[in-house]
């Protein structure tokens, strides 16, 4: 996919670029918002501090299973 993507005139990458970026930007605020409306509704620094725990317990288990993989 990214020799396909790279394949492609400038104008385009930017322009698809462009569209992904924006997805990526209304998921995490659809996220954001979800976890804003159910995680700990009435204690702020609980849901804050849960969802930061789940973030960085997310990004070493993807540093982890990426390592066995490569």
């Amino acid at each position: 996919m990214l020799k396909k993507f790279t394949d492609l005139k400038k104008h385009h990458q930017l322009f698809f670029s462009l569209i992904i970026m924006s997805g990526m930007i209304c998921m995490w605020r659809g996220v954001w918002g979800l976890l804003d409306m159910f995680l700990f509704t009435g204690s702020p620094l609980y849901s804050y501090s849960l969802s930061f725990i789940i973030g960085v317990g997310v990004i070493c288990l993807m540093h982890y299973t990426i390592d066995k993989i490569v």
